[in-house]
């Protein structure tokens, strides 16, 4: 595997100088291009020279109680936009009843009008009105 020095500045400024830090499955190529590149062995100082400098920095840690209140803090969550609609939507439960007697209704109408006849006399009728217009 090559590695290009794009990809080498981008491990050097993700993980700093040191090889042991690098991802392991890229740690020989880029020890490969730093063997055999001048500007892969300029990246690398400069890395090294930020790592120093960091190195020297002390250690800041949260006072007690700065941790304890973030620690008992409480975050709202974020409500998505759709939930709140549903949720409003669902606030209409009075309306409920009155929509499914409306939708039974409707059902029930729409059924009561597409029945085919079933007496016996509308088919008798039908066929009488075809017999006296067959001489038209």
């Amino acid at each position: 595997m090559t590695m290009t020095m794009e990809r080498f500045a981008q491990i050097c400024e993700a993980y700093g100088s040191n090889p042991q830090a690098w991802p392991a499955g890229e740690r020989a190529a880029a020890q490969a291009l730093v063997a055999s590149s001048a500007d892969a062995r300029s990246l690398l100082e400069r890395a090294a020279g930020l790592d120093e400098r960091l190195a020297v920095l002390p250690s800041l840690m949260p006072s007690a109680s700065l941790r304890a209140r973030v620690l008992t803090s409480r975050v709202e969550p974020i409500e998505p936009s759709w939930l709140a609609g549903l949720r409003e939507l669902l606030s209409w439960r009075p309306a409920v009843p009155a929509l499914a007697l409306a939708l039974v209704a409707g059902i029930a109408v729409g059924l009561w009008m597409s029945a085919e006849p079933t007496d016996q006399l509308d088919v008798v009728n039908v066929a009488s009105f075809h017999n006296d217009f067959e001489d038209y």
